[in-house]
């Protein structure tokens, strides 16, 4: 597959002035932000906490973008974020959503061995490793990972996916 072809979307947590007058939606519902491109919106998101009470919450969401062309729209949706005095603190994160057409398989699996699966569907679209709901945390030392076993006592490595296509 060309990478031009695989389809992503990105959302930035961010703080702006109190001043800016750039909509804010609810969240899941955001408004058009008339200064970038079409499909990008902003919206509430009450993960993101203004240290300081001259400034408020707000999540830019791109739309679905792809290859060179998508990466430079996000280049340019910072670059106008910053502008406007958009800035990050501790709260604020960021999000990537990468299209992969390999559900088929997990919910094949999910299928075909029921309990005894490695993956379990967690909502519309979304799966996780058996026995938990969230991936498992990132270990503080690579050689003694953390995190939730899988019902199989093992903790899940980094084939995990790959594992997929061995069914």
């Amino acid at each position: 597959m060309n990478a031009n072809e695989i389809a992503f979307g990105i959302e930035f947590e961010t703080t702006l002035p109190n001043h800016d007058t750039t909509p804010i939606g609810p969240y899941h519902h955001g408004y058009q932000v008339a200064w970038l491109p079409e499909g990008w919106r902003a919206e509430h998101d009450s993960s993101i906490r203004p240290t300081t009470p001259d400034r408020k919450g707000c999540e830019f969401v791109s739309p679905k973008l792809r290859g060179a062309a998508g990466l430079a729209e996000i280049e340019n949706a910072i670059d106008q974020i910053n502008a406007r005095g958009g800035k990050v603190n501790p709260t604020c994160g960021s999000h990537i959503t990468i299209e992969w057409n390999g559900d088929a398989a997990i919910l094949r699996e999910i299928n075909v061995k029921g309990a005894e699966a490695r993956f379990q569907k967690t909502e519309r679209g979304k799966f996780a490793l058996a026995g938990t709901t969230t991936p498992a945390a990132a270990p503080e030392n690579p050689a003694k990972p953390r995190g939730k076993k899988a019902k199989n006592g093992k903790t899940p490595g980094p084939n995990a996916v790959a594992e997929l296509f061995r069914i």
